[in-house]
């Protein structure tokens, strides 16, 4: 879901694939979040409404799993980044 809300983050996520032959989640929405704050740095906001729209609705339907990767992988690594650039 967030593939399609970002295709920005596509080709990113089919090299993770090929490369991981697949990817583990964890290491995809820790990417996905690398791949969002570098939107925001460089001022690419347009993918932001569709991604957070898919955020809400996991934080809000999804399950356990998709849940804990939101918070933990997404966030935490939106978090670890925030704190290096402090």
């Amino acid at each position: 879901m967030l593939v399609d809300a970002c295709p920005s983050f596509r080709k990113l996520y089919d090299g993770l694939n090929e490369v991981h032959k697949p990817a583990s989640p964890e290491i995809l929405m820790d990417d996905f979040a690398d791949h969002v704050f570098g939107l925001l740095e460089n001022g690419k906001t347009k993918e932001f409404h569709s991604i957070f729209l898919v955020i809400e609705e996991v934080k809000l339907n999804g399950d356990d799993r998709a849940k804990s990767l939101i918070r933990d992988c997404f966030f935490g690594e939106i978090d670890s980044i925030m704190d290096k650039k402090v």
